[in-house]
């Protein structure tokens, strides 16, 4: 019943957060960018299995520029380069490693882009009950105000304490106007996350799941994460992929070699007593061509490559001791996190409830004076809205957990 409130939660019509993550795989512009470098490298994959053109020299002398006595010589050559040492397997291998890797990375954006949209959908429910929370409070010390406006009227209470409700109301839609503002950045940030328009309208279901979990193991955690993670996955192609670099280095240190048919055919014609004698002479013949690697093995290139390799290496042990550091640093986050909401729910809450109701009592006895209420009355919306807190950092929390791993934890 609360009007802003209702702008944004609709647990009737509102989106679900499966529907945000599956628009988002579809829309995001950033993740649909990342897809196109699949057709890249399909085009670099066709390239690389693509056979050397042959070749064709025609060559033709004539006379006419001296003696013009009708001699010439022509000839074609057709010439075959063959590749030696596996080179065209060795450079598909490259690039379907390289998709291989592209796939992985892929995958390990799309995981990053829900947890991104996980992270701002608790941030906007968590802002929207935050809201609500002030919104009913700031109804609720407007009817506070309007009793306390007759109650002076009739000389009841002093000015006092008409000014102090006054104040508190005051503060309290100003705290509702920074909250309405912080749910508007929210909503922004979900739709830009799903590839939405600034003004799409956009209400969200209030459920948001709710996981138990069980006692959480660190070295199983790890060993999760060590399986999964997609990033790390890629890494370790990125491995193979610079040994496959390696090899194609080697191979191209070997020579290619050239066949080649040749066609001449070459006309004389001679002057004697009788006239000129025209004779035309035709060959065929073929032969081999290769250049001797007596400087140039490509030494640079297997130096540059295997370096690579090292590197790569080192990359992705650094990342397996960065996973785990990450495991560690998220399960004892989400380990305090969930110990903070259960004192919230069981200790805290109940007992601010109670101290509340106590007051309010009594000053309705005339026992209390309102600024106690008032104060008490602060303690216990404080403590609703650091229940709020927890409960979004929890879910915080549980989405860090979940991204260190690298799959959803059960």
């Amino acid at each position: 019943s609360t009007p802003f409130y209702h702008q944004y939660i609709d647990n009737t019509n509102g989106i679900s957060l499966d529907w945000v993550v599956g628009q988002a795989l579809q829309a995001n512009k950033e993740l649909i960018a990342a897809r196109q470098k699949r057709g890249i490298l399909q085009g670099r994959r066709l390239q690389a299995s693509l056979r050397p053109n042959p070749k064709v020299e025609v060559e033709f002398l004539t006379d006419q520029l001296s003696n013009r006595k009708g001699e010439y010589d022509f000839s074609t050559t057709y010439l075959q380069p063959i590749e030696r040492g596996g080179k065209r397997e060795k450079r598909i291998r490259v690039v379907d490693l390289e998709l291989a890797q592209i796939e992985k990375e892929i995958i390990f954006q799309e995981q990053k882009l829900r947890l991104d949209i996980l992270t701002q959908y608790a941030n906007a429910l968590a802002s929207s009950e935050h809201l609500k929370l002030l919104e009913k409070l700031v109804k609720l010390n407007e009817e506070n105000f309007q009793i306390v406006q007759v109650k002076f009227k009739e000389g009841d209470v002093a000015k006092l304490d008409l000014q102090l409700t006054e104040v508190e109301l005051n503060r309290w839609k100003i705290q509702q106007l920074q909250a309405e503002l912080q749910v508007k950045a929210s909503f922004t940030q979900i739709k830009f996350l799903a590839g939405l328009q600034l003004e799409t309208p956009l209400k969200l279901k209030t459920p948001f799941p709710f996981p138990m979990l069980n006692s959480l193991n660190i070295s199983q955690l790890q060993t999760l994460a060590l399986e999964n993670r997609a990033d790390l996955q890629a890494a370790r192609i990125g491995e193979e992929i610079a040994q496959a670099r390696i090899d194609l280095a080697q191979s191209q240190a070997k020579t290619n070699i050239d066949l080649f048919a040749k066609y001449q055919e070459e006309r004389k014609v001679e002057e004697n007593g009788l006239g000129r004698l025209a004779m035309t002479e035709r060959k065929i013949g073929g032969g081999i061509s290769f250049s001797l690697p007596l400087y140039n093995r490509n030494q640079g290139d297997i130096v540059e490559t295997t370096a690579s390799k090292t590197q790569a290496s080192y990359l992705r042990e650094q990342l397996e001791q960065k996973i785990k550091q990450e495991i560690a640093i998220a399960l004892a986050q989400f380990l305090s996190a969930e110990q903070t909401l259960k004192l919230f729910e069981t200790n805290i809450l109940p007992k601010a409830q109670d101290n509340l109701k106590i007051l309010q009592v009594a000053y309705q006895l005339g026992d209390q004076d309102l600024l106690d209420v008032i104060t008490e009355e602060r303690r216990f919306i404080e403590s609703q809205r650091e229940y709020l807190a927890a409960h979004k950092e929890y879910y915080l929390s549980l989405i860090a957990l979940e991204k260190a791993v690298g799959t959803t934890i059960n």
